[in-house]
């Protein structure tokens, strides 16, 4: 058999109900074939069964509990039984059990008929092994159900379905069904009883829409929805022949025909029939279908003709005053007068949308041009709206501005301020200009407080309140804000005062860098960096990693202020690698990407070997020099590194000079008058180690 995902078919939930002796089938309550039945044993059978009479035949359908059982069902087979008239003990229908057609017989069907995706579902082979197989198997189950109940021979190939065609009239019988050669213990037994044939309701009433070249058809559902499945819509061209609209008859879920997804919160469903022909008469009607594929008798037909939609705007030629009265003309394309039933004449003395009101309404005429009585305001907008032959149908003109003279400007707008948040939305409020012919502000912004000031709002608006978003990701913070006030005639006030407001930070200041570290007398590390380039760093913190191993976790040393570029790191072990890094952190808390890691080696020190001795200082004034010289009494050191901090600050002590064994005397040519120089110096072994740090003290 094919597999299941060659046919796709979207459904929700379903169920059934009983109500009154009459069988109600919706599907909106389908979801009762499986959460509503009670769970029974792993190996056990529980079968719902309904029923449906018309026309002197009963029509069975039955469900199982979950869709395991159903699978296992369907190998078994059912039996049908009734009991009826004189003798009351059940008796069965069928001579061999009732089982769906083979999957050779589902395959002679045409793929893409009704009938082969029904059976897709039916020989589907569930695969337990996989997470939450059994809840998906139930979703098929659900599918299943839907599927065979758009045709009736689909729930009789599906063995679902069984039609009693041996009745008699007025007689009231009781129906059983059971999985066949399952005992009763392990199976509850599904039982139902009908007599009288049940109704078939008529159907709402149908109202279509037609516009141009589509036609709109809607019906509240809720009246029947109990008793139909779906919805089959008919059109028809010459109101005999009709033909259904959509492969499927829509679900009664208040699905809108066009959308695959049902909307339970309306109760009109919808469909709209689209390119059809302009001035061609179409005819609709709905018929109902139930879950036994019984379909109801079509409602009441509907029938009109679309035709092209009122597609020009009227124009407003002129507005003038005469003898007191207004006179208003205006223009109107040929091609669309015969689509106009009637013209509105709308005034407002602001042009905002909520201010205009109708002040004259008349049919069409030939004559366009409208006089009318109206007390003229400072300012006065027209509006002229042309009304359709459709009644949803409204073309309005542009607003035609008419004014009395006056060129006295509002007063300059007063007690602007605002505020800005982390997303950069920007607040303004100011006070409420009090002219009577008042119109609005406009509001003008600028990155440089200059004369370059951009207008935000092209039409002018009467609130004491303006938004605006700034883009963030800007190096320049600065923003600057001025409003003006404008009349009915848009006459302008002066700006008023500007007021400043700072972006808000999302840029991260610049990375500071290391630029060198020394090891101080085996007992302390210099760390020395470049600072941050970027002018908003408040302060820098400092990392530190013990150990070359990748693993080990960099932690948080020190916080420094924004003025240090050293720190003294006095905690620290002899023969022990140490890594750095830096980042700086601005005002706003942003943080810089680190600095590139500088590594350091601290060597285990010799204390038993005093390698350097007679360690002395020569000052010479005229040569502008201090040299250092020395005497060693090991025959083993690699080379000489020597380190110096001025007056006496033990925080910035620096590497200044590494010479090599075979010297013994150094020269610092780095010096100033009136400063105190204080020398450490220390042999490096060719073993790695290291001697006794050395120091001297020299004053300059």
């Amino acid at each position: 058999m094919r597999a299941l995902n060659e046919i796709i078919i979207r459904v929700p939930s379903y169920c059934m109900n009983k109500n009154y002796g009459r069988v109600i089938l919706s599907v909106l309550c389908l979801c009762f074939v499986l959460s509503g039945f009670a769970q029974t044993g792993k190996d056990n059978f529980e079968v719902k069964l309904i029923a449906f009479k018309v026309n002197n035949k009963v029509y069975l359908r039955w469900f199982l509990g979950n869709a395991t059982q159903w699978h296992s069902a369907n190998k078994l087979g059912f039996n049908i039984e009734r009991a009826g008239g004189i003798n009351g003990s059940f008796v069965k229908l069928n001579n061999e059990p009732i089982k769906p057609i083979s999957e050779t017989e589902a395959d002679k069907y045409d793929k893409k008929s009704s009938a082969y995706q029904t059976m897709l579902f039916v020989n589907h082979q569930p695969d337990y092994s996989q997470p939450d197989a059994e809840k998906s198997e139930d979703a098929l189950y659900t599918m299943f159900i839907v599927q065979s109940s758009y045709k009736r021979e689909n729930a009789i190939l599906a063995g679902s379905l069984f039609v009693d065609s041996t009745i008699v009239s007025g007689v009231k019988y009781t129906y059983r069904v059971s999985v066949a050669n399952v005992d009763a213990i392990k199976q509850k037994l599904a039982v139902y009883s009908v007599q009288e044939p049940n109704n078939m309701p008529v159907m709402p009433a149908l109202q279509v829409d037609f516009g141009n070249r589509v036609a709109n058809l809607k019906w509240d559902i809720k009246p029947v929805m109990g008793d139909y499945f779906a919805v089959i819509v008919e059109r028809s061209e010459d109101s005999v022949n009709f033909t259904p609209l959509t492969d499927h008859p829509l679900i009664s879920s208040l699905q809108d025909g066009n959308t695959k997804e049902p909307d339970p919160s309306k109760k009109i469903m919808r469909y709209q029939d689209k390119g059809l022909e302009n001035d061609q008469v179409y005819y609709y009607r709905i018929k109902g279908t139930n879950m036994f594929g019984i379909e109801s008798p079509p409602g009441a037909v509907v029938s009109g003709s679309c035709s092209n939609d009122l597609s020009a705007v009227p124009t407003i030629l002129t507005v003038d005053t005469l003898e007191k009265k207004f006179i208003l003309a205006w223009s109107m394309p040929d091609s669309v007068k015969k689509l106009v039933r009637g013209y509105e004449i709308w005034v407002s003395k602001t042009n905002l949308d909520s201010s205009y009101h109708k002040v004259l309404e008349f049919p069409v005429r030939t004559d366009l041009r409208a006089v009318f009585d109206y007390k003229p305001d400072p300012s006065n907008y027209f509006v002229i709206k042309a009304m359709g032959v459709k009644r949803d149908q409204v073309m309005e003109s542009a607003p035609y501005l008419y004014q009395l003279k006056d060129s006295i400007p509002p007063a300059v707008p007063k007690g602007l301020i605002g505020t800005v948040d982390n997303k950069g939305v920007v607040t303004l409020k100011w006070k409420m200009n009090t002219e009577p012919d008042f119109l609005g502000y406009r509001i003008f912004r600028s990155f440089t407080n200059r004369k370059s000031y951009a207008v935000l709002n092209g039409t002018p608006f009467a609130t004491t309140g303006f938004k605006d978003t700034l883009s963030l990701n800007q190096l320049n913070s600065n923003v600057y804000y001025r409003i003006v006030a404008l009349d009915n005639r848009f006459n302008e006030s002066a700006q008023s005062d500007s007021i400043h407001i700072n972006r808000p930070d999302t840029i991260p200041p610049a990375p500071a860098s290391i630029k060198n570290i020394a090891v101080v007398e085996n007992k302390s590390i210099q760390v020395n960096w470049a600072k941050s380039f970027s002018s908003d760093v408040k302060n820098y913190l400092l990392f530190r990693k013990d150990g070359t191993d990748s693993s080990s976790a960099w932690k948080q040393l020190v916080e420094l202020s924004n003025g240090d570029t050293s720190y003294l790191d006095k905690n620290i072990q002899g023969a022990t690698d140490y890594a750095y890094k830096i980042q700086a952190v601005d005002f706003g808390n942003l943080k810089s990407n680190f600095s590139a890691p500088f590594n350091v080696k601290v060597a285990k020190a010799d204390a038993k070997n005093k390698a350097i001795n007679n360690l002395n200082a020569y000052v010479s004034h005229d040569k502008q020099y201090i040299e250092l010289n020395w005497s060693v009494t090991k025959t083993d050191i690699q080379e000489y590194i020597i380190y110096r901090s001025v007056n006496n600050n033990d925080q910035d002590v620096s590497l200044i000079a590494t010479i090599p064994a075979d010297k013994k005397i150094f020269d610092d040519n780095d010096v100033k008058l009136n400063s105190v120089y204080t020398y450490y110096i220390k042999a490096i072994y060719k073993t790695a180690g290291y001697s006794n740090m050395e120091k001297i003290e020299v004053v300059y």
